[in-house]
């Protein structure tokens, strides 16, 4: 069964060990300062499991740079393949340069959990 948690997201590290999938949708970018969205992705790249994926828009890249890569992504997670849809309109504001739709959302195999 799904289970969505209203919280803190660092106060659910025992949910967060078990979690298959974890969505990251502009965490941290609108609602926190560097130091707390620092300390918040350190917490998070010890709790999320190895094998458990990440859906992140935007990219971890991006989120993980307006935080001051707190966090070294490729000590954490790989990138996963994905097959973005093809816009049937050409002038599609969600479609990039290539006409793929929804490329602002990445897809991340956590490979270790990190310590700090």
């Amino acid at each position: 069964m799904a289970k969505i948690v209203c919280g803190d997201i660092v106060d659910q590290a025992d949910l967060l060990k078990r979690a298959r999938l974890t969505v990251f949708h502009n965490p941290f970018q609108f609602f926190s300062d560097i130091k707390m969205a620092q300390a918040t992705w350190k917490k998070l790249s010890s709790m999320l499991s190895p094998g458990s994926l990440i859906v992140a828009s935007p990219p971890l890249t991006e989120q993980l740079a307006q935080a001051e890569d707190p966090v070294k992504e490729s000590d954490w997670v790989e990138l996963v393949d994905v097959e973005y849809p093809m816009a049937d309109d050409p002038e599609d504001e969600h479609a990039d340069e290539e006409g793929r739709l929804y490329t602002s959302v990445a897809v991340y195999k956590v490979k270790k959990m990190l310590k700090h």
